[in-house]
């Protein structure tokens, strides 16, 4: 069972954010060129493990594809769920 969230861009921030039950996990990331560093993955630990990282980096990545941008996953979670989706 996988829940969609809805991920809100806040360019100006560089960060995607998900509120969910009153808390806000994020993504950060930095521009540098044609490149997005994604620096941070934020998610409370009481909304670990229900795929809301996952929801996104999915974000993330579909605006790095529409900018044109190559992603660098400087995070570890970033990292990691780059290896099992590419």
């Amino acid at each position: 069972f996988i829940m969609e969230y809805q991920v809100i861009h806040h360019p100006e921030r560089h960060r995607f954010e998900v509120n969910f039950e009153g808390l806000t996990a994020y993504l950060e990331y930095e521009l540098q060129g044609k490149e997005m560093d994604i620096t941070h993955t934020i998610v409370p630990p009481i909304l670990e493990g229900k795929g809301i990282a996952s929801a996104l980096m999915k974000q993330a990545l579909i605006y790095a594809d529409q900018q044109q941008l190559d992603v660098v996953p400087i995070c570890s979670f970033a990292a990691a769920y780059m290896r099992r989706h590419h």
